[in-house]
């Protein structure tokens, strides 16, 4: 059977620059927009203005749920192609997501298969005609492409997939070049945030476009049929419109994934199963890691469907676990049923919110000991938003080797003794020795080598404050009540969205208004200027 193979200039346009785009058919079915040669330069987002116009290029998760989703089917035969690298945490930067030349070669031979496939097996369901003519290939055409593409399918595009249609013996053939061809084209690899003119130089995105940006932010995953039917029907234009929806995605098991994903990359706790541990006890078991993972992933997504704030996310008395792995290893022995649930934390062991549950406190240490270095940077750079310094090249950063059973606090004292190291340990360590409760496995400890903990610490603040601590509620008290720790969360958040950096997280949350709850300061971030509008180059 002759298959047509798509030519591979079709994607060269795609190469080397994360905001670039190529078409089939004419190159006015685009709007005119000038796109950097250099993904570097693209602007980081000011929230309390429109956005640049840009065209954004599917992440490797994104990919595969929009090829899952346009054939309605997770057998769909799929490999892992685009390898996005991770910055700030997160596989979501827009100015990193470029199609190299080896990734162009390795999509057009996924689309070559998948079309193969979906010619063999999918063919009854994508297509409500199976006749080798214009009007039905100019059907399933329109109809597979605009699922495809996100929108309407061009004019000139459509008649140059209809040319390739006929041009091959049966509608079988046929429809494999089309999907072929689809699966290759820059409107189903990239997002568009170009919009239409409004005639003050700003371009408000078409409702097409605030489906996809809604959708791919929200769930990682194109418009589902609810999101695509408000944009067909004009209930996708106002800022009322797009609170609806993502209100509505979010309490919806659509989110559960990207909802994980940034609080895994928000606290860096994503490869925390595959960290080396030493636990001479052997409780700590690969099953304990994965439902750690699990507990934080839960009660995140509860945080944000159950109205919790941010303040909350830090003081919660309740975490989730399970009854037969995490609970007992928590202490927790009264619990019923099956499965992760919400368990209170009164009268155990455990520090209250995120920061007391074993995925962070397990990854943010070493091997077989805890970590005051690793636990309190991570405290001032994803928490506080302040830059730490690397360690300089000729500094031993090993703890010294001793002969007596000290602590851990003991150690890190020693260590810090050395006046290349002061200024920077003094704003790190003193945080850290806050988490000393907690071992390198995320267990509660009252004594270490038989001395009792010393859980005291201190916070350096930027004006010159100094905070005193005692133990880890302590420190979470402290940053849930703390402007700056909001702020940081609010950056974090709106990176994750925008795929740029430097968003100002104040005009976010002063849109979330006084008291916001977490799913507040998403959907503010999602009304912003930033998100719905675009400008014109200057």
């Amino acid at each position: 059977m002759k298959r047509t193979t798509i030519a591979t200039s079709l994607l060269v346009a795609l190469t080397s620059s994360a905001a670039c785009i190529g078409t089939i058919g004419d190159e006015d079915d685009l709007p005119d927009v000038e796109t950097p040669s250099n993904p570097t330069e693209l602007e980081a987002p000011d929230c309390a203005d429109v956005g640049p116009r840009a065209v954004r290029r599917l992440t490797g998760r994104q990919l595969q749920s929009s090829l899952v989703a346009l054939f309605n089917d997770a057998a769909v035969p799929t490999t892992e192609i685009l390898a996005d690298p991770v910055v700030h945490g997160f596989q979501v930067d827009a100015t990193e997501a470029v199609i190299r030349d080896l990734n162009a070669q390795q999509l057009m031979r996924q689309a070559e298969r998948i079309a193969t496939w979906a010619a063999d097996e999918k063919l009854g369901e994508l297509s409500p005609c199976q006749s080798h003519d214009e009007a039905c290939g100019r059907q399933f055409i329109e109809q597979f492409g605009a699922r495809a593409y996100r929108r309407a399918v061009p004019g000139s595009s459509a008649d140059a997939y209809l040319a390739m249609f006929m041009a091959e013996s049966s509608f079988a053939d046929g429809a494999e070049a089309v999907i072929s061809a689809v699966l290759q084209s820059p409107f189903f690899l990239y997002r568009t945030e170009l919009g239409e003119d409004r005639g003050d130089g700003r371009f408000a995105l078409t409702p097409d476009e605030l489906a996809s940006n809604i959708a791919f932010t929200i769930t990682d995953a194109p418009p589902d049929e609810a999101l695509r039917q408000a944009a067909a029907e004009g209930r996708l234009t106002t800022e009322e419109d797009v609170r609806r929806e993502v209100q509505r995605l979010l309490q919806s098991p659509a989110s559960d994934g990207p909802l994980a994903h940034f609080v895994e990359g928000w606290l860096e706790i994503e490869d925390l199963q595959t960290r080396a541990k030493e636990d001479p006890t052997q409780q700590y078991t690969p099953a304990v890691a994965a439902a750690m993972g699990e507990e934080t992933r839960a009660f995140f997504r509860a945080a944000v469907r159950e109205g919790m704030t941010f303040g909350e996310l830090l003081t919660a008395e309740h975490t989730y676990v399970d009854p037969t792995t995490l609970g007992p290893y928590y202490g927790m022995w009264n619990l019923q049923g099956d499965g992760m649930q919400r368990a209170e934390l009164e009268g155990t062991s455990r520090a209250r919110g995120i920061l007391g549950q074993g995925a962070f406190l397990a990854r943010h240490a070493l091997a077989d000991t805890s970590s005051p270095v690793q636990r309190g940077v991570i405290i001032r750079e994803r928490f506080l938003c302040q830059e730490l310094p690397s360690p300089p090249p000729t500094v031993d950063a090993n703890l010294p080797e001793t002969t007596e059973p000290v602590t851990t606090r003991e150690r890190y004292a020693q260590h810090t003794q050395d006046p290349s190291c002061t200024a920077c340990h003094n704003l790190i360590d003193p945080i850290g020795f806050t988490f000393e409760n907690y071992d390198a496995y995320g267990r509660h400890r009252d004594q270490e080598n038989g001395t009792p903990i010393d859980a005291t610490g201190s916070l350096s603040l930027p004006d010159g404050e100094e905070v005193p601590l005692d133990g880890l509620d302590t420190l979470s008290d402290h940053l849930a009540s703390s402007e700056r720790a909001a702020g940081c969360f609010q950056r974090y958040a709106s990176y994750y969205a925008y795929g740029l950096d430097g968003c100002n997280p104040e005009a976010i949350v002063e849109r979330a208004g006084a008291n916001p709850t977490l799913e507040d300061l998403i959907v503010a971030i999602v009304t912003a200027p930033h998100f719905m509008s675009r400008r014109a180059e200057d």
